[in-house]
């Protein structure tokens, strides 16, 4: 699913990169410094909201629009991932045509940086 959207977000213009785990986003964001990232709650080693969560902690990444893509699709489990800080929340199946507009309006709103990163 991750290098799908890759691809789709990359034919939009973007650059993206994928990783397979929390810790390996965690390497990526410091290295890359992304405009975005897109995270699935349920990735292997740290979960996408323990991500999130550290970069709403560390204030040279706090400000990254931080776009949840899950099947994880209770209300609660919105709830949870929007007081954590995530700037949108996509539940599986969710329109690659709506993330795809979401991300081009957040990256849009921070052109100082440079990349995406899911």
């Amino acid at each position: 699913m991750a290098m799908l959207l890759a691809y789709n977000l990359e034919k939009s213009g973007f650059i993206a990169a994928c990783v397979e785990d929390g810790h390996s986003a965690l390497r990526v964001i410091e290295q890359v410094r992304p405009q975005l990232v897109i995270l699935d709650w349920t990735i292997p080693r740290l979960s996408g909201l323990q991500v999130l969560k550290w970069i709403r902690n560390t204030i040279t990444y706090e400000h990254i629009p931080v776009l949840m893509v899950t099947g994880r699709c209770e209300r609660e489990d919105q709830r949870i991932a929007l007081q954590h800080g995530a700037t949108a929340f996509f539940p599986k199946p969710f329109s690659l045509s709506d993330l795809t507009a979401a991300v081009r309006r957040h990256v849009k709103a921070q052109p100082d940086l440079a990349g995406a990163t899911s």
